[in-house]
């Protein structure tokens, strides 16, 4: 017996005309065993750090794989396959929206919270269908500061969409991002650009003409009163609801 990763070979002899065989416990996939493949994939797309997963499974006594091959196999296989099926649905999504015009959110997140973060992805949704059309990575390098990243990724999404794939965009939904309104602002201002209302109910706690907010929540501590953190919740629920009622109206007329 001979294992390789998950994979089980025995060699079988038979001892009166000394015909052998090979038996295996799963199929090879291009010189790999489809169970080795098949484990690395589970772990690259759901995000599991190899690490910890493969100590588990040694501590269960399960067959298993070093993490030097999980990361061939995500070098060679998964992320090419990963970027091939991408790709496909991708140029399939822009090409079934390519003569309607485009109702975009845009979003970024970085990988680690603060303004310290490498990395940073930028996606553009359609909220007409709630599917994802494109993303854009940025690292920090690439820009002044993990700060820009966000309008970078924004830059370089607009850029590919509409020159690259010619789409036309109608409007788009964003965080209260200073760096990207100015942007919008001067580089597209054919573009309806908006503000997401989740972001204007939040900003109004800050603001100073919403001091209620403030007011509410120190007396709710003094008195241990549970009611008043709930009339808080409502006042904030009634302005996002307001500016629901807003933007409708101003998008029917």
């Amino acid at each position: 017996m001979k294992p390789v990763g998950s994979l089980i070979s025995i060699l079988q002899e038979c001892a009166k005309c000394g015909h052998r065989r090979k038996w295996t416990s799963q199929p090879y996939i291009s010189h790999t065993p489809a169970g080795n493949l098949f484990l690395s994939a589970a772990m690259l797309f759901s995000g599991v750090g190899p690490t910890k997963f493969l100590r588990t499974m040694q501590h269960f006594g399960c067959l298993t794989f070093s993490k030097k091959t999980y990361f061939k196999h995500q070098k060679k296989t998964l992320m090419p396959a990963v970027k091939t099926v991408w790709t496909r649905r991708q140029t399939q999504l822009l090409e079934d929206h390519k003569d309607e015009p485009l109702g975009l959110g845009g979003d970024g997140r970085c990988d680690t919270p603060g303004h310290s973060a490498k990395y940073g992805t930028y996606t553009f949704l359609n909220v007409a269908t709630n599917k994802i059309l494109h993303l854009e990575l940025v690292q920090s390098n690439e820009v002044s500061g993990s700060y820009h990243m966000e309008k970078a990724g924004l830059e370089r999404g607009l850029s590919f969409l509409t020159n690259e794939k010619k789409m036309t965009i109608e409007g788009i939904v964003t965080d209260r991002h200073k760096s990207v309104a100015k942007f919008m602002r001067e580089k597209y201002p054919e573009v309806s650009h908006r503000w997401d209302i989740w972001h204007v109910s939040k900003g109004a706690h800050n603001n100073s003409y919403f001091c209620i907010f403030d007011w509410l929540q120190n007396l709710s501590k003094l008195c241990e009163l549970k009611k008043i953190l709930v009339i808080r919740k409502n006042i904030s629920h009634r302005i996002t609801f307001s500016l629901c009622v807003r933007l409708l109206y101003s998008l029917a007329l």
